[in-house]
C-alpha cells in the first residue's frame, strides 16, 4: 500500500475529491486501486463495470499513477494504474460563503452544472480565459471558478489562464 500524503493547499482541489466519494463506484475502484497495480481490464473483470470514466477522473484529480505493464513475448503492453496517495491533509482557508460554493459545484447535478460550465467556455472561445477577467465578468469569485473549471471535463487551469481540454 502507498504511504503517500496529498496536501490540500488549494480549497478548490478539494472538489474532485469530493465529487470521487459521491459515487459508490468511483470509491470501490479507488479502494480496488489502493491494494495494488491494475490494468483496465482486470478492473472490468473485478468491478463488472466500465471504469474508463472513472479512471478518467482519478487521473485528471491526481490521484492515480500509471505505468506500462511488461507483457508476455508476442503480446502488446498494457497501461496498469495505482493509486497516488493513501492519506488526505486539508490545509487552507477561505470563507463559509466560498467553502459553501464548492460543496454546492461539487454535489449539484450535471444540468445544473453545465448551465454554470457553459458561460466560462463561451468566454474562454472569445479569447477570455485569464482566472481574473472571468472572474470579473461573470461575478464569481476566484475560488467558485477554480472550483467550477476543477469539477470540469472539458477545462483545465494553466497557470493563470483556463483552458479547454483537447481530447485525446
Amino acid at each position: 500500500m502507498v504511504r503517500r500524503t496529498r496536501i490540500i493547499s488549494d480549497p478548490a482541489d478539494f472538489v474532485p475529491l469530493l465529487r470521487i466519494f459521491l459515487f459508490a463506484e468511483y470509491r470501490k475502484l479507488l479502494e480496488e486501486l489502493s491494494d495494488g497495480w491494475k490494468t483496465e481490464d482486470e478492473l472490468r473483470a473485478k468491478l463488472g463495470e466500465d471504469v474508463k470514466e472513472g479512471l478518467h477522473i482519478l487521473m485528471r484529480s491526481g490521484l492515480l499513477e500509471s505505468r506500462w505493464r511488461m507483457p508476455e513475448p508476442g503480446k502488446k503492453p498494457e497501461r496498469e494504474y495505482h493509486t497516488s496517495y493513501s492519506n488526505v491533509i486539508a490545509n487552507f482557508q477561505c470563507s463559509l460563503k466560498e467553502f459553501a460554493d464548492l460543496v454546492d459545484v461539487a454535489y449539484m447535478d450535471d444540468k445544473q452544472f453545465e448551465y454554470l460550465e457553459k458561460p466560462i467556455m463561451d468566454l474562454i472561445s472569445a479569447g477570455r480565459n485569464s482566472l481574473n477577467v472571468v472572474s470579473k465578468t461573470l461575478d464569481l469569485s476566484i475560488v467558485s471558478l477554480k472550483a467550477i473549471v476543477k469539477r470540469s471535463h472539458k477545462m483545465c487551469i494553466r497557470g493563470q489562464k483556463i483552458e479547454m481540454v483537447k481530447k485525446s
